[in-house]
């Protein structure tokens, strides 16, 4: 996609799940990444490297983490009903 005038807005639908690379034809120091989920389970951390998904029904998940430089890791936890669930990652 060409670059925007200004105030412009182009609107892209993204049809597959998973990470997308966003980059610049011009500038090749320019990067970005966009997550689509089918699922409201998505979070970002802060600056502590914390995050938080809230309303997870009960049940055992799969919960994997992404870094841009330092990969992927995946851990399986159980969520008990009306219970706070834990996974810590190190990457």
């Amino acid at each position: 996609i060409a670059l925007p005038n200004k105030d412009q807005t182009i609107e892209k639908p993204l049809r597959k799940k998973g990470l997308v690379d966003v980059k610049c034809d011009a500038h090749e120091w320019m990067q970005g990444y966009v997550f689509v989920a089918q699922n409201p389970y998505v979070a970002l951390t802060d600056d502590t490297g914390t995050f938080k998904l809230t309303d997870v029904p009960a049940g055992e998940y799969k919960v994997k983490v992404w870094h841009e430089s330092l990969g992927t890791k995946e851990s399986t936890i159980t969520v008990a009903s009306g219970a706070d669930a834990k996974a810590d990652f190190s990457l």
